[in-house]
């Protein structure tokens, strides 16, 4: 018998499984995916050595042996949690990451001061971190805020998007495209292109190079590792870039934002919750942000 490998988060997510009879509802409760369901449950049915569910038509219902597991889980999941609950009364603290350069700052100040004044038990530990920073640190963090294009360097957490990050072509005040009201990609074609792009993720990159295989075109580009280096070289006029707009912050007087009109990809503002890292006041502190951030 190998049960000693099942772990608490492991007994959680069966327990709630068990009580919605469905992954799905199971994995919103938790503020997990299904496949991570799914995962954990198969894997204490191979460490057990039993079935721990059956379908049922649409739905599923516990085997003997998964009701016989969930009523003794049931309590002593209970006892852990009014322990843990007794030594965290007085202070929780919440890690909280913010990926610089996207305007999280202005998104999330109130709502986290909202949640702050509604549960002064929680202690709310908010650093902004470049994208090195994010990934150095992101093991201790609780909760990760970034876009779609970083996800894929924090392979623990799971994403919940918030918005649309609108694109714009960013040139500096005196570059002959900087009177236009609009732009379409093929204007763009014989431009240098910078691009925002850390060493620790090709992402970006591998991004923008999509967008121009969409429409079928290949312009030069040329790679930038810090966002203020970037805004000087196209202030200089010496090429131009594709950026939200809240990324020219400090360069709004020297450089232009202009509408993109037929921009074929999609990026998001998201928040990440770190898969590794599991208890109880986390889940009043989600329930607060989503319904805040309307996710």
């Amino acid at each position: 018998m190998k049960a000693d490998r099942i772990s608490i988060g492991d007994i959680r997510i069966f327990l709630s499984a068990a009580t919605y009879k469905n992954y799905t509802k199971a994995a919103k409760s938790l503020y997990t995916t299904q496949p991570t369901i799914t995962k954990v449950i198969h894997h204490m049915e191979k460490e057990l050595g039993v079935i721990l569910f059956e379908k049922e038509g649409k739905g599923m219902h516990l085997t003997t042996q998964g009701l016989y597991l969930y009523k003794q889980y049931q309590p002593l999941l209970s006892e852990l949690d009014h322990i843990y609950d007794a030594l965290h009364t007085k202070n929780t603290t919440i890690k909280i990451g913010i990926l610089e350069g996207y305007d999280f700052e202005n998104l999330l100040f109130e709502h986290l001061t909202t949640i702050n004044k509604k549960h002064p038990e929680l202690t709310l530990s908010i650093n902004i971190y470049d994208l090195h920073e994010l990934i150095e640190y992101s093991d201790d963090l609780d909760i990760v805020f970034m876009n779609t294009l970083e996800a894929s360097s924090l392979n623990h957490y799971h994403f919940m998007e918030i918005d649309k990050i609108p694109y714009y072509l960013v040139v500096s005040r005196n570059h002959p495209l900087a009177k236009e009201n609009s732009v379409h990609l093929k204007d763009l074609a014989q431009e240098h292109h910078f691009i925002l792009c850390q060493k620790e993720t090709l992402s970006t990159l591998e991004f923008v190079k999509q967008t121009w295989d969409i429409v079928n075109l290949h312009p030069t580009f040329e790679t930038v590792d810090n966002r203020l280096t970037l805004l000087m070289k196209i202030s200089q006029n010496s090429g131009v870039s594709l950026l939200p707009a809240y990324m020219i912050k400090g360069y709004e007087d020297k450089l232009t934002l202009i509408p993109l009109v037929d921009f074929p990809s999609t990026i998001y503002r998201i928040m990440g919750i770190n898969d590794l890292h599991s208890f109880s006041d986390r889940l009043v502190f989600l329930e607060d942000m989503r319904a805040l951030l309307h996710i």
